[in-house]
């Protein structure tokens, strides 16, 4: 199986909720974060928002997987980076 890669225009966010208001390890269903930095970005003409944890590392995208192609690897955001699990 073969599966193409598809890059996006995405704008860097900053939690607007502060990365230590909501614990990324519990599953609350809560995505005002995500919801907000959405919007922001639809606004600034970009397709994505990608989220940064509060020392500016990128943690997820606001609705997308992310995921970084290197060489042969594939990598993520590790979860201790405010990631959801």
């Amino acid at each position: 199986m073969h599966h193409q890669l598809q890059r996006i225009r995405a704008h860097a966010h900053p939690p607007a909720l502060g990365v230590d208001a909501l614990d990324p390890q519990l599953k609350t269903l809560n995505y005002l974060n995500q919801i907000l930095a959405t919007i922001e970005a639809e606004r600034s003409g970009f397709e994505e928002a990608l989220m940064l944890n509060s020392d500016g590392y990128v943690a997820e995208a606001s609705a997308d997987n992310l995921f970084i192609v290197r060489g042969n690897r594939l990598l993520t955001p590790a979860t201790h980076v405010g990631a959801l699990p």
